[in-house]
């Protein structure tokens, strides 16, 4: 049997999915986290069906890539159950899907998800009422805690065996029924707002919302600085120094003889067997660990939703809306993420504009974690002034290409979750889920780029490398010859060209404008298989060239800029 997840964004049907197959996948407390589709399979002694979880679709007339992908699941022709998922708080809006499902006569089975939520809210739903209005089967659920979905899987059966009749509908004779459906089944009693309610208002209303933003943006920076710098210091490079790499310098010391490259590769300037272990997980990861704890905790409280309206209009600038922020903060944690999530925008426009300023100037969690450690620990004003150059640039950059490409910027409308409060077991597998794919993806590259620097280091090869990019690397950026090794392997992965540059005694200016150029460099090898499938070849040719020569002017703009003030 194969079954399609099907709902409006963010009603929980990630969650759901996660449940019933037991597949690991981001679920988050705003729209839009589910851009491409996937499977996984459920079991139980009376049933094995594969289950897709469908991205999510306020109506079945596509308005965006990922509408397009739901239509065209449900259109293959070879869907035996759709499982249509409600949020029960917002019951009026998402039954336009439902009645466009159950006109599709396909066997249907509706879960009324965050069910728990209604009683908070004083809405009451008439559960027998609604059934026998829609004629298919009903099950409250909560999928955050499991409730209903037992229930769920027990009327799979029932479901498939009763298709009734409903006749297409026009769009005033579908909202025209949903409106006497609402009036037969949903009872609202009238309450004083709640705590959460007053914040949802205080955080979308620019008076007392922009200065809020602030605030979770100095504290977000903040305390990612100050959890991966204490992780890094009392713990992991404690760990490693103390009780890791002592004895794998003893061991090859005793194994490899003195003056035999090898064990210089091992363990000399870009020792594999020390920086290859060291740079990724004693560097990269305490700060990848406290990027992703704070984005899980904003994107499980609802947060997110209300900084894209309250930064709407500075989006409008650019030529995209707020639901642009999605994409550029899960760029923040990979770009890969973030150009696969800019799928719910809803303009190819829109797309180009928000992938083009984030392979520029967006650093992904791993490449955030490198500057900070590169910069925190010798000067926090140059941290700041990396990423406010780094603002400035999609700010300017944004409204040129706003005002080149032929288009409009269509009127943003975005659901408003409620407040919520993360849950524990989410958010801790959420981190494990963006660590563990750093750890078994990232890392190996990561090794890997340190084994060619060893080898180009003690070969003699870095040295004629140098003289090379001499007059770019020494003579436009001001930094030392050795640094244009971090060129070749921020090919492989951006965070490796902040790497380079811990081992160089580099002044302040030198570490500004080396971040400004590895931020601005060329996006990691990852990326540009997606930009393929998603813009092209000749777009992903373009992001190639234009970033390492926008690197390389901003870095020497800003040399120069410092050595005329200093």
């Amino acid at each position: 049997m194969k079954i399609l997840l099907m709902g409006n964004p963010n009603v929980g049907k990630s969650v759901i999915f996660s449940r019933l197959t037991g597949i690991n996948v981001i679920a988050s407390n705003y729209p839009g986290t589910t851009v491409e589709f996937t499977k996984g399979f459920l079991k139980t002694p009376e049933l094995t069906a594969e289950i897709i979880d469908v991205p999510g679709a306020y109506t079945l007339s596509p308005t965006n890539k990922a509408e397009e992908v739901a239509v065209e699941m449900l259109n293959a022709g070879n869907t035996d159950l759709v499982i249509n998922v409600i949020d029960a708080t917002h019951l009026e809006r998402n039954l336009y899907l439902t009645l466009s499902l159950l006109e599709q006569n396909i066997p249907v089975i509706v879960a009324l998800n965050i069910w728990d939520e209604t009683k908070h809210l004083g809405i009451d739903i008439d559960l027998q009422k609604l059934e026998s209005l829609l004629r298919v089967p009903l099950v409250p659920t909560t999928a955050v805690t499991d409730e209903g979905l037992e229930e769920l899987i027990s009327r799979i059966p029932e479901a498939k065996s009763e298709l009734p009749p409903h006749p297409p509908r026009t769009d005033d004779e579908r909202w025209a029924e949903i409106g006497s459906i609402i009036k037969q089944v949903q009872t609202i009693t009238h309450r004083h707002h709640t705590f959460t309610e007053k914040l949802s208002d205080m955080t979308i209303k620019p008076a007392t919302g922009i200065p809020i933003a602030i605030l979770v943006a100095l504290l977000a920076f903040a305390l990612i600085i100050a959890i991966g710098m204490g992780l890094r210091r009392f713990v992991l490079l404690p760990f490693f120094e103390g009780f890791i790499f002592p004895p794998i310098r003893t061991g090859v010391t005793a194994i490899v003889p003195e003056g035999i490259i090898v064990r210089e590769i091992l363990i000399g300037h870009f020792g594999v067997l020390i920086d290859g272990i060291g740079w990724p997980l004693a560097l990269v990861l305490p700060y990848l660990l406290a990027f992703y704890l704070i984005l899980a905790i904003l994107e499980d409280t609802g947060y997110l939703s209300r900084l894209a309206c309250l930064l709407d209009i500075l989006f409008h600038r650019i030529g995209t809306h707020g639901g642009a922020v999605i994409p550029f903060l899960l760029g923040f944690g990979c770009t890969v993420g973030g150009i696969l999530s800019s799928r719910a925008l809803d303009t190819q426009r829109e797309r180009i504009i928000v992938v083009t300023l984030m392979c520029m100037a967006i650093p992904c969690a791993a490449q955030t974690g490198a500057i900070v450690a590169l910069l925190a620990g010798r000067s926090i004003p140059a941290l700041v002034i990396v990423y406010i150059i780094a603002f400035l640039f999609i700010l300017i950059a944004g409204m040129i290409m706003n005002k080149l490409l032929i288009g409009s910027t269509p009127t943003f409308f975005m659901e408003i979750p409620t407040y919520r409060i993360p849950n524990l077991r989410a958010v801790a597998k959420k981190i494990w889920m963006q660590v563990s794919s750093y750890l078994f993806q990232a890392v190996p590259l990561i090794v890997f780029g340190v084994f060619i620097a060893a080898i180009l280091y003690e070969t003699g090869i870095l040295y004629h490398i140098g003289i090379l990019f001499k007059p770019i690397v020494v003579g436009l950026l001001g930094l030392p010859a050795e640094a244009s090794v971090g060129l070749i392997l921020g090919i492989i992965r951006r965070e490796l060209a902040i790497a380079v540059l811990l081992n160089l005694d580099l002044t302040i200016v030198q570490l500004i404008v080396g971040s400004i150029v590895a931020l601005f460099y060329i996006p990691c090898a990852a990326v540009f298989p997606i930009l393929i499938k998603e813009f092209g070849v000749k777009y992903a040719i373009f992001i190639v060239l234009s970033t390492i020569v926008i690197a390389f002017i901003m870095g020497g703009i800003i040399n120069a800029t410092f050595a005329l003030v200093f």
